[in-house]
């Protein structure tokens, strides 16, 4: 895992994988300085996309600076697609399997 500095928050793109029972990390990016710009950032996610409410696909994890998960929001796997690309990321790749 990467390092957040100082009070930084972050979001992860966490895949569910349910036949083989593992959570895949994607992707994880900074949103902001401190929890206030982090928490804003990702409720303008929960805003922007529909909450996915089948069987999980991907989870939208919002971490602190010590890589606690604050919230977490479910979205289908092209919702996290098009998410990461407005954020400047042009697919998601496995990275980390927990």
């Amino acid at each position: 895992m990467s390092e957040l500095k100082g009070q930084e928050h972050a979001i992860n793109f966490t895949e569910v994988d349910l036949k083989n029972d593992v959570f895949i990390t994607h992707l994880t990016l900074c949103v902001g300085k401190n929890h206030e710009e982090g928490l804003t950032f990702f409720n303008q996610i929960k805003e922007s996309y529909p909450k996915h409410e089948g069987e999980p696909e991907m989870i939208i994890d919002f971490i602190d600076p010590d890589w606690n998960i604050i919230d977490d929001y479910p979205i289908t796997k092209e919702n996290a697609q098009h998410l990461a690309m407005r954020m400047g990321k042009r697919k998601l790749m496995h990275s980390t399997k927990m």
